[in-house]
């Protein structure tokens, strides 16, 4: 299984409305598990993500259905950690699919933002 690691700012103080998600493009390999493992911070220190939820998935563009809804979990709420996964079952389904994804987080009184977004392709694979 691939791993990738990023951190990510959170900016608590600002409004939601006046952030910009981060851009990161994912590629992925079909017939493999996938698992992104985030970090979020401000100041360079852990955000407490106690009471937070996450949602990220991928779609196609001009395709209003997902192609792929990702697993995601708060690993460590005060280590601002969340991991967020798609089973090896989902990016065999999706072999050479391409579009974009975003990653939505919910805060404890219920205001959403998108935190992440970017380019999404799964490419074929050929050994088993």
């Amino acid at each position: 299984m691939r791993l990738l690691v990023i951190a990510i700012l959170l900016m608590i103080a600002v409004p939601a409305t006046a952030l910009d998600p981060g851009q990161y493009d994912l590629t992925l390999y079909a017939n493999e598990d996938f698992e992104l493992n985030l970090t979020h911070t401000a100041a360079g220190q852990p955000v407490d993500l106690t009471g937070y939820s996450f949602k990220m998935a991928a779609k196609k563009s001009g395709v209003a259905v997902p192609f792929a809804i990702f697993s995601s979990v708060i690993v460590d709420a005060a280590a601002g950690k969340t991991r967020h996964r798609l089973s090896r079952r989902a990016t065999a389904a999706n072999a050479n699919v391409a579009g974009t994804y975003d990653l939505l987080q919910t805060d404890p009184s219920g205001n959403n933002s998108y935190r992440m977004r970017g380019a999404f392709k799964i490419l074929e694979t050929v050994t088993r």
